[in-house]
């Protein structure tokens, strides 16, 4: 059926005596009058037919959107009484569609026919013609969609949660090696050597190399942010009876200086109380330090930001899961995603600010482990992280912010959604 032109509507072209005083003092025909005149039918024309067009597209695409929850087992009237979750200033968003093994995630649109607000599914960002899905039972099929699978399930629920917050987003850290001529490295059983020193996930919207960190808590209050700085310190030559702890501890407070201001200098100072694994700092820094260029010049291997993951332990008891963050890869898991409690995202460039600000303050938050995880010759090691509360300030400015404040649609990802 052919589309109808709105009545009584005044065209805007000119009539021949229009053009011909437009024209005055120019040399022109009958023809180049009769030419003008038409164009600018036409012109007006095509506008109609773009307005038209435009508002038959906007009445087929909300409905589109809603026939495609419906396609997912959701009722009309599941739909109306869908909850809602706090905007947190913001507009307000809709709950997740909960399904037995997975969330929907949805989002409000308006009509722009009618004007009503009305609740559809949310397209990933990274595959727009695919809803977004969170699993809530056995993972591994979602995790198999995407390019790349996931370690562990907090870095599975972070890709999520980027998404959620508009970005498109992908696993990183499965990425294979590849030499000088861009072929990929294999190990000695003829598999494809695999980087596990990258970050977990890639955030392409913004060009930023983020990490994910399951925080174990219980309850649902958050523990501090735990973030690492060197995944392994040796004792140096000159250490003597003292511990690693004690050496750190006592120079950072003789100094005034941060856990790595005092580490670096008990490595380079004239007495090497402590030392890299292997003599190289490679084996030696943690995530923290990987934010800085200069220790890590190749932007594919530097790390922007940490994704603290909040996993509430108690839930993972109650469910039944083997591990609060389930290993994906072990064939003895049972896959059950331990939704979290807390999402945070941590600025590693703040997190280092805060650091050396605070000083010698950070003695009794800091964290020292005995680590023979990275070392081939399995030697002593110390893994060193800080404690920082999560409400941590730099200059008046969060280290870490709410990602469920700053992004409402993430809301739908927590255990348990906060209804209004």
């Amino acid at each position: 059926m052919g589309k109808k032109r709105r009545p009584n509507r005044k065209p805007s072209y000119e009539d021949i005596g229009d053009i011909q005083d437009r024209m005055a003092g120019e040399s022109i025909t009958d023809e180049d009058v009769i030419r003008a005149m038409g164009e600018n039918v036409l012109s007006e024309l095509r506008g109609e037919v773009a307005i038209d067009a435009a508002m038959q597209d906007a009445m087929e695409y909300l409905p589109r959107r809603r026939a495609e929850l419906a396609a997912m087992g959701a009722t009309s009237d599941e739909i109306m009484q869908l909850g809602e979750l706090l905007g947190h200033g913001q507009a307000n968003v809709p709950a997740a569609l909960e399904r037995a093994t997975h969330r929907v995630h949805t989002e409000y649109d308006i009509n722009p026919v009618t004007g009503q607000q009305e609740v559809i599914p949310f397209m990933d960002p990274s595959v727009p013609n695919r809803v977004l899905k969170t699993a809530t039972g056995d993972v591994r099929a979602d995790v198999m969609q995407d390019r790349a699978g996931h370690d562990r399930a907090s870095e599975y629920l972070g890709e999520k949660v980027l998404k959620l917050m508009g970005r498109k987003a992908r696993a990183n850290n499965k990425n294979p090696q590849v030499d000088y001529r861009g072929n990929t490295k294999t190990g000695r059983d003829g598999k494809p050597m695999m980087k596990y020193w990258q970050t977990d996930l890639i955030d392409e919207t913004n060009n930023r190399n983020i990490d994910v960190e399951a925080n174990f808590t219980t309850g649902f209050s958050a523990d501090d942010l735990k973030p690492q700085i060197y995944t392994g310190i040796a004792p140096g030559p000159d250490l003597g009876n003292q511990s690693v702890r004690q050496v750190i501890e006592r120079h950072m407070r003789a100094n005034n200086v941060s856990p790595i201001e005092a580490v670096e200098s008990l490595i380079h100072g004239e007495q090497q109380k402590l030392a890299y694994p292997g003599g190289k700092l490679t084996y030696a820094k943690g995530k923290v330090l990987k934010n800085d260029p200069s220790i890590s010049p190749n932007k594919k291997d530097q790390y922007d930001d940490i994704l603290f993951v909040g996993m509430p332990t108690d839930r993972a008891r109650a469910m039944g899961a083997r591990d609060n963050d389930v290993n994906l890869y072990n064939r003895s898991s049972n896959y059950l995603v331990n939704l979290p409690n807390e999402l945070r995202m941590a600025d590693l460039a703040k997190v280092r600010a805060y650091m050396d600000e605070q000083g010698s303050a950070l003695v009794p938050r800091l964290v020292i482990n005995e680590n023979r995880g990275n070392n081939k010759d399995r030697a002593v090691a110390h893994q060193i992280q800080v404690n920082i509360p999560k409400d941590a300030l730099v200059g008046g400015v969060p280290v870490a912010t709410d990602v469920t404040r700053t992004h409402p649609l993430t809301q739908q990802l927590l255990a348990r959604q906060p209804l209004m």
